[in-house]
């Protein structure tokens, strides 16, 4: 008798682990394009306040008071929380898997809500 077993798909058990580096970010928009090897590169970013360069403050009994923040002329900043790297066919398969969460979400929001 032929073994059926070798010819039949068998489950793949996969187990995560969490890199060191690991962190979670907030993002809100992205910078990237095609890289010259024929990748995707895609930068998360942020756009936050930028940091004063100084401060000046009032002293009172109690409290500092900030009258003055120097912010040498920046209005903003677009801060590269990390970048990932993706050939052509795994950025195929991020397309389809951000569609497919996007529907999940969308669906579960009141319909007021969209």
């Amino acid at each position: 008798m032929p073994d059926e077993t070798a010819s039949t798909p068998q489950n793949l058990i996969q187990h995560f682990e969490k890199s060191p580096d690991y962190r979670t970010i907030y993002a809100t928009g992205m910078y990237g394009g095609p890289t010259v090897n024929g990748l995707l590169c895609v930068n998360f970013i942020i756009d936050i306040p930028p940091f004063p360069k100084t401060t000046e403050s009032k002293q009172e009994v109690d409290r500092l008071i900030q009258t003055k923040a120097d912010f040498d002329g920046k209005m903003a900043i677009r801060e590269v929380q990390c970048g990932v790297v993706i050939n052509l066919p795994t950025a195929k398969l991020l397309v389809e898997w951000l569609n497919n969460h996007i529907k999940i979400l969308e669906n579960a929001q009141p319909k007021n809500a969209k």
